[in-house]
């Protein structure tokens, strides 16, 4: 064992040069939360050693602590190197050295930030430094003058991803970009350019282009599962975009069937029986904001006919009954549908040339403003998202500090400049909105296209206000109003149970 003394004769040694098995040098686990080991520095020290030794002191139990040089010491021990270097000197000494690095690199961080402003990047590389010298978070803030909010975002990048912190430095990133960055580490350099550039010019688009980057990155990681999947089983594999269902190229195995089976073949009688094809299949369902994405492995025949599989399952035949029921079925909802026809241009006809070519009926102008505001007994489809909010403003109905969109406004304007434009007398100003309120609650009520055309008992308080306003009801209408009427009583009858 070689020693380092000081010159100074008689004194005692105020450093030593031993060898100690890194693995058994304690570090602080604060440090050990923020350090990272680069490929090429861990290559370094497995291939050559330890050339400049960390400096250690020794506890009252004999135990080495590392004060400074816990990298060189971590990657050491990865490196399985059994002894290695160290300067071990007093704590009080160890402290003295740590220390001058702590002021050197806070003096170098406030001096450079003076002069030429760094990047949040080379911030945050600085206070990863102080973090392996044992400052904590609130002390680096105190130190470096910085807010703590700010440094432990900081130092929650550098923990949490070492490379999210080389991205900010090669593409100086601030301390929130990075918060988003960080968790598209995998992301390709056209997915990371695509992100950085919402970020800087439309940040209200941040979350809707981290979902597309997420989903894609979830898509491939998927594909990557399925094709090992099946080169596993020896399964041809198919892109997800060359599976071409519409067309009959590709069956899904539940879909087809061997001979004369009712039931989809296993995925081993599939393969018995040829033309079987690897790919993944994505589902998505509405969340209210948006699609969730779901992945899956899915086998599939390809050119099943050519393999010999048969179509799909053939259903069940129906009795004698079933088919005469059905064609019965199918003969009322015709003429259901011709008689809604029939209703539907006789109360056109009656609102264009009776209601609304006379003095407004008593009423009208509640009615306008229920269909504004969306109340369900009109049936009115009229889209209140734009001037709901206006409205209640300027009505005194809501604070006027309430948030309303931008846009709003000029929506809202729009309408009611075409109102006045159109509106030469008041009368007709009221004739006009009852108009155009009874023409949202026709919407679909009069789409031959609805897929509850001529079966919408929903519209049975409209159709009652029209009959209040002199409107003769047609057969069909009266049915409507009659189911309702059934509906109504059945949920009174449970009510009272």
């Amino acid at each position: 064992m070689s020693k380092t003394t000081n010159p100074t004769a008689g004194a005692e040694p105020s450093m030593e040069l031993i060898w100690v098995d890194p693995a058994e040098i304690i570090i602080d686990e604060n440090v050990r939360t923020v350090v990272d080991i680069d490929p090429a520095f861990f290559e370094s020290i497995r291939d050559y050693g330890v050339k400049s030794p960390p400096s250690v002191w020794r506890d009252d139990e004999g135990r080495i602590h590392c004060e400074f040089g816990q990298r060189r010491v971590l990657a050491s021990t990865m490196a399985k190197h059994p002894v290695i270097p160290a300067l071990l000197m007093s704590r009080e000494r160890a402290t003295e050295e740590a220390e001058v690095e702590r002021s050197r690199i806070v003096s170098q961080l406030t001096e450079n930030d003076q002069r030429q402003g760094l990047t949040d990047g080379e911030r945050v590389q600085a206070w990863k430094q102080l973090a392996f010298f044992g400052m904590s978070t609130d002390e680096i803030a105190k130190t470096t003058k910085t807010k703590r909010e700010k440094v432990r975002a900081g130092m929650k990048v550098a923990k949490e991803s070492p490379a999210t912190v080389d991205l900010m430095k090669e593409r100086q990133l601030t301390i929130d970009e990075a918060l988003v960055m960080q968790e598209f580490e995998d992301a390709s350099t056209e997915q990371l350019e695509l992100l950085e550039q919402t970020l800087r010019e439309a940040p209200r688009d941040v979350p809707k282009v981290a979902k597309q980057v997420r989903d894609e990155l979830a898509k491939a990681e998927a594909i990557a599962a399925a094709q090992l999947e099946a080169e596993r089983m020896g399964v041809p594999w198919r892109d997800p975009d060359k599976i071409k269902i519409w067309d009959g190229t590709h069956r899904s195995i539940t879909d087809v069937r061997i001979g004369k089976s009712r039931k989809a073949p296993t995925i081993e009688q599939a393969l018995d029986q040829g033309g079987v094809v690897a790919s993944v299949h994505e589902s998505k369902k509405w969340n209210g904001a948006g699609y969730d994405h779901e992945y899956s492995t899915r086998f599939y025949v390809e050119h099943p006919q050519k393999h010999g599989y048969a179509g799909y399952a053939a259903a069940p035949e129906k009795s004698p009954e079933e088919v005469e029921k059905d064609r019965a079925e199918r003969k009322l909802k015709r003429e259901q549908k011709a008689a809604w026809i029939e209703a539907t241009e006789l109360r056109h006809a009656w609102i264009r040339d009776t209601l609304l070519a006379q003095k407004p009926p008593l009423g009208a102008e509640l009615w306008i403003v229920r269909t504004l505001v969306g109340d369900d007994a009109t049936y009115s489809y009229t889209s209140a998202g734009s001037q709901h909010k206006p409205a209640k403003l300027l009505l005194s109905w809501v604070a006027p500090d309430t948030e309303i969109p931008a846009d709003a406004y000029a929506a809202e304007s729009r309408a009611v400049e075409k109102l006045i434009t159109a509106a030469v007398k008041p009368a007709d100003a009221v004739r006009y909105g009852l108009g155009y309120a009874l023409a949202s609650a026709e919407f679909t009520l009069a789409d031959p296209k609805h897929p509850a055309f001529a079966t919408q008992i929903s519209a049975h308080r409209y159709l009652r206000q029209l009959a209040e306003w002199g409107h003769t009801l047609h057969p069909a209408e009266q049915r409507l109003l009659d189911i309702a009427d059934e509906h109504t009583r059945k949920r009174a009858n449970r009510e009272d149970a």
